[in-house]
């Protein structure tokens, strides 16, 4: 039986009436993730922020689109955006990168149109520039079909370590 007719059955059809729940009952019938869920909506943290991971060989950014984006104008600004996210974290950790690849992909669920372009670039040597950084994710722009729906895109640098 699905979860929310599960929940339905005890009586629970909103947030609040979750909230209101015993989370006894709610972890024996469910998980104890379930109970967590409860506890959280009253406010009691039961899951600690993660802190910033240090950067030791590479840098990941990859991100799910709230709407496809359909053509290379839409992939440049999202290049763009990332060079400048991976130049705040680099700077921030002292740090630099030696090789990018970038990719851009298609929903799972859209057997119709399945593309994931992917570059990987040498940089001209280590840097943090996002200026060189967008540059060479740029090199992925020449692969972007238009009318395709892109679902998702990343970068992923490797780190020069002195």
């Amino acid at each position: 039986m699905h979860k929310s007719k599960r929940l339905r059955g005890l009586g629970i059809w909103t947030a609040k009436d979750l909230r209101d729940a015993n989370e006894v009952r709610i972890r024996d019938k469910f998980s104890i993730v379930q109970m967590r869920t409860v506890l959280e909506l009253r406010g009691i943290p039961c899951i600690p922020m993660e802190e910033e991971r240090v950067i030791k060989d590479q840098l990941i950014f990859s991100r799910s689109f709230s709407d496809p984006i359909t053509d290379r104008v839409g992939i440049e600004q999202v290049m763009g955006i990332y060079a400048q996210q991976a130049s705040a974290r680099l700077h921030k950790h002292q740090k630099q990168a030696k090789i990018l690849s970038a990719w851009a992909m298609t929903s799972y669920y859209n057997q119709h149109q399945d593309h994931q372009p992917a570059i990987t670039v040498k940089l001209p040597g280590p840097t943090a520039d996002p200026v060189v950084l967008t540059r060479a994710a740029k090199q992925l722009l020449p692969q972007i079909l238009v009318g395709v729906k892109y679902a998702r895109a990343g970068w992923w640098l490797w780190i020069f370590n002195r």
